[in-house]
């Protein structure tokens, strides 16, 4: 078969939410540029309703064929690089997946692709920049009380912001987006925010510090338009599963295996093999909080359900403290009294069994309720006012438990 007219097809959605795809001459084509007439480039689009995110993965779009799909341009393009061609869908909607091909007018070969992204909405996915924004914001707002942390960097080498507010060493710290398709940014710094607009005179007495942001790398590439879930970093490591505490334990959950270097629970080559678990590491050991609470589920919402370290359902004395921890935290959350739902189910290798481990500081997964308001998270339908209504009631969770330190 002969060489395609166009290469590396590729195509990611920018802030404002169009599509920049973008393809190189094939090496035929190249060759033969001044000799032939000017290249006319045809692509196609179709929405793809049927994928659906946390069952659909990459696979989903192998083979795809581009029959059947729309002619969203033909026409003449200037190169760069006299290589290089770029086309932006202004016309791509947010919340739709779509698959893209592109060829040559009268190419032989088929279309290049399918390439496929999801417009996601930019207020339910925040990329790296505006997160980076946010933040800045927070420090110039309020230089009395915020301070910006550096521990460390991403695989790809993207800072990982940190923040302390209020008095220190802080009570709790707030971790998001350890696995890059869950929750983070989106929630925990419009908590800092209320805090920090409506809560001086709590702050003055309590704190807390943050992580709003682990995998960013991959947490971008979700916010570009990668249409399937995402667990683990750049490197393929599930960093839930490779922190040192007891990380030569082979996990079999979700019927993976967490040494299989192809599962989306890869533990990693060794224990603390990422950056980003050791800029975890270096940020709890420096600040030293009395209790994590880590944002998990999917698609930017998660509830007051604690998964904690498994080793700890022995303990009556550790058990004790996971209560005096959560039951604020879900009586804040729903605003009424409601008993903590507190499950001693991390594995080796995560966060809450690292700390458990290190110091016996309490450490929560905040997974899903069950909650029929947010159940579009599964599938990533989460909305703008789902994800502002789960940060207010996270707000109110981590007031009480802050409150609750003064008693």
């Amino acid at each position: 078969m002969a060489s395609k007219s166009l290469t590396q097809f590729r195509a990611r959605v920018l802030p404002d939410s169009s599509v920049l795809l973008c393809a190189y001459l094939g090496a035929e084509a190249f060759k033969n540029r001044e000799s032939a007439p000017p290249p006319v480039f045809r692509l196609y689009r179709r929405h793809e309703p049927d994928f659906l995110f946390n069952r659909d993965y990459a696979d989903f779009f192998d083979g795809l064929s581009w029959t059947g799909a729309d002619l969203l341009f033909e026409g003449e393009a200037a190169l760069l690089n006299e290589r290089k061609w770029e086309y932006r869908d202004t016309t791509a909607q947010i919340g739709q997946t779509y698959a893209y091909w592109a060829t040559l007018k009268g190419s032989e070969t088929p279309p290049a692709g399918p390439c496929a992204v999801k417009v996601r909405h930019p207020e339910v996915w925040w990329p790296y920049a505006k997160l980076e924004e946010r933040l800045n914001r927070l420090a110039q707002r309020h230089p009395d009380a915020v301070t910006l942390t550096s521990h460390g960097s991403s695989t790809r080498q993207r800072p990982i912001p940190g923040i302390t507010i209020g008095r220190q060493p802080p009570e709790i710290a707030l971790v998001g987006a350890v696995h890059p398709g869950e929750s983070g940014p989106e929630l925990i710094v419009p908590v800092l925010e209320q805090l920090l607009e409506h809560e001086r005179p709590l702050l003055e007495k309590v704190g807390l510090a943050a992580l709003p942001s682990v995998s960013l790398d991959e947490r971008e590439r979700q916010v570009e338009g990668c249409p399937h879930y995402l667990r683990t970093n750049a490197n393929g490591v599930d960093l839930n599963r490779n922190f040192p505490a007891e990380w030569e334990t082979i996990e079999y959950g979700y019927g993976l295996i967490s040494s299989d270097r192809d599962a989306v629970t890869y533990r990693g080559p060794f224990a603390a093999s990422e950056n980003e678990t050791r800029t975890v590491m270096a940020f709890m050991e420096t600040h030293r909080p009395k209790a994590v609470f880590s944002f998990h589920c999917l698609a930017g919402i998660c509830s007051p359900v604690f998964l904690t370290t498994r080793s700890g359902a022995d303990h009556p004395v550790f058990q004790e403290a996971c209560e005096a921890w959560t039951r604020p935290y879900a009586e804040g959350y729903y605003g009424q009294m409601r008993e903590p739902a507190v499950k001693y189910a991390c594995s080796a290798g995560s966060l809450p069994h690292w700390l458990y481990l290190q110091s016996g500081v309490p450490c929560f997964d905040l997974e899903w309720d069950g909650d029929a308001a947010t159940k579009g998270c599964i599938n990533d339908l989460t909305t703008p006012e789902m994800i502002d209504d789960c940060a207010r009631r996270h707000f109110e969770g981590i007031r009480a438990v802050l409150q609750s330190r003064l008693r």
